[in-house]
């Protein structure tokens, strides 16, 4: 994503209805709507599109969403990353 869309994150439907992992047994799923630019929309598509093709199976936007979300968590330069967008 370029940098100037980075501030661009809006509200996306995401549901966490995948498997919880062993730390998320007692909390309840939670459900997020995320509304993207067109744009943006549009580039989520091509990339979901190009995982599948790479990946040789069909990959749902919401399962991409929650990898995402993941990898976000579990990478901290990723974080770093985000964060440096994020700031003013």
């Amino acid at each position: 994503m370029s940098g100037d869309r980075a501030g661009t994150f809006g509200a996306v439907a995401l549901s966490r209805a995948t498997a919880p992992a062993a730390a998320d047994v007692h909390r309840p799923p939670r459900k997020y709507t995320l509304i993207l630019p067109g744009a943006l929309a549009h580039d989520l598509d091509a990339d979901l599109f190009r995982l599948q093709a790479e990946t040789g199976r069909r990959v749902d936007k919401s399962v991409l969403i929650r990898e995402l979300v993941g990898l976000l968590h579990e990478d901290p330069t990723l974080y770093a990353q985000l964060r440096d967008r994020l700031q003013p």
